[in-house]
């Protein structure tokens, strides 16, 4: 074959082949003046189905196989162990032997070698797969490509050789994939080709996205799978309001002793409050010489625990004390944890455990020796303080009849006066809230011989005068009937706010030669379900503290009132003589802080550290009492829901740290969506072979098919018509039983 230009067709040599009553047909026209008459082209034969096509079927629905266990063993969160070897290597001896044991890091840093070279073939399977699901998309899109390169309208030269190269993601940014298709062609071959297009690009991304999500599916990841204790209880009341009594008291009281108003029993405690009292003293120390001091810590059975706050309106904070009860009963989870460590069966456990009737099933001591560290948990009621102290100019009792009076306390804080807050006392009011109680703090200074009095009561209504000096409280004329019947909130004109929220307001007082010393506090009590935690690590929590966790919603606080008995509980007195022994640090702290308390600062921006420091000894009173009170629970009824947040179910569980899978992460969920359409990619390969499974055509055939598009951009990007080359179709004469196709240019011959 040789070739020439359009205009010298007629000076070519003589060939056998050539002859003018043969004359050229040129690509896209019909040859109207062919010599032999036109014959419809037979449909293409369909394959046999070979072996090799059927191993590559087979290769594709196997594909599905390891897959679908991956995202089974994620969904199903299965616990590898505190390494990646301790699932596939049974009775490994690095992964028990528990957290406390003397070897512990020797036996981590053992298993952390096994684990790099577990990760490694891990990592080597996942590229496998990768390139398993490559090879299928090839095969899929190499089917395609012949399926339409043999079709009448044929195949732009930029899609021959797609399957080679489709893999690649730079090939995305070829501008042959997005132009070949351009050119004057029928309608159905321009969407056949943009199909075309559109499955090459899935199948690019998602050959691409394959291999991370793999990884993400077979390499486990470091976890904290949830173990929970089957519910049993439901919150139901708290003994707040109550005055102490066995059902509501620790443990070690006799309900006689405490009937008669003997709260001696609580002395087994009273080093706690000494403790805090004395801790609040050295807090209040360094934050006087500038330095932010760390949270108040003290010690319940064996666990350390510390007091948790949480910011509410107008900067104020209210400050949770743990329950006494919640903290044993977590205690005893961390005796049954620290007892199985080490151990390989569960009949070695100990008499500790057969103490408390915790015996762990033999799923317990694997996990509880196989994990990296554990967290445990529990929902239990506890009990919240939000008060307030200031300076006592004056207290003036109203006596409004025989049984109904009104106590009125003008309140100073800094050089500004603050307030006069009164209070309904006596019976004839109709309060069934209202209690009283006093008691004494013993003082053997010689210097100031009297004790400090201790008057502690509640209010559940209460009216503050704004203005320095009211009127009718410096009279007596107020019409407190009136007022104490107004809604609460603020009254302008009246120049008063009325108060309706529960509160316990207590009044120290110590006489002296020159005068008297004197502070009041007001405290607003809430209980709130926190979650009380504890750490379980040597290395991490050494001092076992236990902490908790408030909810942030100030909706789930539900104020209280605070029994003023409990006040006498923590001080362990007994009736009727109800004197604190002077010898006691905590009763020498409140004593040294209320004499500390002296005149106001000169200046409404000076900090008053005195006040504060007589605060933190109230409080440490408060707290210490908030911790003996107990709480109610109710049997939680089968089918019974957990729909009321102020009688919700006191959840326990434990939370492990160790080598997990997982179907929660948002990687997992877009991993597992990458896998499952690559199942169906891999579902699509045996259908695509059946479907387009006809004789490949001769190479030549696919060529001119293909040169049918005009080569836009598949010929060094030749854009002007006139140097496009013509292409023309011969069909010879003398072969009757079979086409010769010869291709010319004006510059090649094909």
């Amino acid at each position: 074959m040789e070739h020439s230009s359009s205009s010298d067709f007629a000076r070519e040599p003589f060939s056998p082949y050539h002859d003018a009553n043969f004359p050229l047909m040129h690509i896209g026209q019909h040859a109207e003046n062919s010599y032999f008459p036109q014959q419809t082209p037979r449909a293409p034969r369909r394959e046999r189905y070979t072996a090799w096509r059927l191993l590559i079927d087979l290769a594709s629905i196997a594909w599905i196989v390891p897959i679908a266990f991956a995202i089974y063993v994620n969904k199903q969160s299965w616990v590898v162990g505190r390494g990646v070897s301790c699932r596939s290597l049974p009775r490994n001896p690095y992964c028990s032997g528990g957290l406390f044991t003397a070897d512990r890091h020797e036996r981590l840093a053992a298993l952390n070698e096994q684990d790099k070279a577990i990760l490694a073939s891990m990592q080597i399977v996942s590229k496998a797969l990768e390139t398993w699901f490559s090879i299928i998309a090839t095969s899929i899109v190499f089917s395609v490509t012949m399926h339409l390169a043999r079709s009448p309208d044929g195949l732009p030269l930029g899609y021959l050789f797609t399957h080679v190269s489709f893999p690649d993601v730079l090939g995305l940014f070829n501008k042959e994939l997005w132009v070949s298709w351009a050119g004057p062609r029928r309608r159905g071959s321009v969407l056949r080709l943009w199909g075309f297009v559109l499955l090459v690009v899935i199948l690019c991304i998602t050959s691409n996205l394959m291999g991370p999500a793999t990884a993400i599916l077979i390499i486990p990841q470091i976890g904290s799978p949830v173990i929970e204790i089957p519910l049993t209880d439901r919150f139901d009341k708290i003994s707040a309001a109550l005055s102490p009594a066995v059902a509501n008291m620790v443990p070690e009281c006799n309900p006689t002793q405490l009937a008669a108003g003997n709260f001696t029993c609580t002395a087994i405690y009273a080093s706690s409050l000494d403790e805090m009292s004395s801790g609040s003293a050295l807090r209040m120390g360094t934050f006087s010489r500038g330095w932010n001091p760390g949270p108040l810590v003290t010690e319940h059975d064996g666990v350390l625990f510390t007091l948790n706050a949480t910011q509410i309106a107008n900067e104020s904070f209210i400050v949770w004390a743990p329950n006494r009860r919640a903290l044993k009963e977590i205690t005893i989870d961390l005796v049954e944890v620290e007892a199985i460590q080490g151990r390989y069966w569960p009949n070695d456990t100990s008499e500790v455990i057969t103490k408390y009737g915790r015996i762990p099933d033999a799923v317990a001591f694997d996990r509880y020796n196989n994990t990296l560290d554990m967290t445990l948990h529990r929902i239990s009621p506890s009990l919240g303080s939000n008060s307030f102290c200031a300076r006592v100019t004056n207290v003036i009792d109203h006596a409004v009849s025989t049984t109904q009076s009104v106590s009125c306390v003008n309140l100073t804080i800094l050089t500004n006066h603050y307030a006069v807050t009164c209070s309904r006392t006596g019976p004839g009011w109709g309060d069934i809230d209202y209690v009283a109680n006093q008691f004494y703090v013993a003082d053997t200074n010689t210097t100031w011989p009297s004790n400090v009095s201790v008057h502690v009561s509640t209010a559940t209504k209460e009216v503050v005068f704004r203005n320095t000096n009211p009127p009718c409280d410096e009279t007596s004329s107020c019409d407190w009937e009136t007022l104490f019947s107004l809604t609460a909130g603020e009254h302008p004109n009246l120049g008063i706010a009325v108060d309706d929220r529960p509160k316990q307001r207590t009044l120290y007082s110590k006489v002296h030669a020159s005068g008297r010393h004197a502070a009041f506090c007001i405290m607003l009590s809430y209980y709130s379900f926190p979650e009380y935690v504890i750490h379980v690590f040597p290395d991490q929590n050494p001092i076992r503290l236990a902490q908790f966790r408030v909810p942030s919603d100030n909706g789930a606080y539900t104020p209280t009132i605070f029994h003023p008995d409990w006040i006498s509980a923590a001080w362990s007195l007994q009736r009727p003589s109800d004197t604190v022994e002077a010898t006691r640090p905590a009763a020498i702290n409140l004593i040294a802080a209320l004499k500390s308390i002296g005149p106001p600062p000169s200046s409404n921006t000076s900090r008053d550290f005195s006040l504060w420091a007589f605060q933190s000894q109230h409080d440490a009173a408060v707290f210490h009492a908030m911790t003996f009170v107990n709480f109610s629970t109710t049997k939680i009824q089968p089918g019974e829901a957990n729909d009321d947040p102020q009688r919700p179910f006191l959840r326990e569980f434990k939370t492990l740290r160790v080598y997990m899978y997982d179907s929660k992460s948002r990687t997992f969920k877009a991993a597992a969506a990458v896998c499952v359409f690559g199942c169906l990619i891999a579902v699509l390969r045996p259908i695509v072979s059946n479907v387009v499974a006809t004789r490949r055509p001769s190479t030549l055939r696919i060529a001119v098919a293909a040169l049918q598009h005009p080569p836009l951009h598949s010929l060094g990007g030749v854009r002007k018509e006139r140097e496009l080359g013509k292409l023309s179709v011969r069909v010879l004469p003398h072969l009757r039983d079979r086409k010769g196709v010869v291709l010319q240019t004006p510059e090649s011959v094909f």
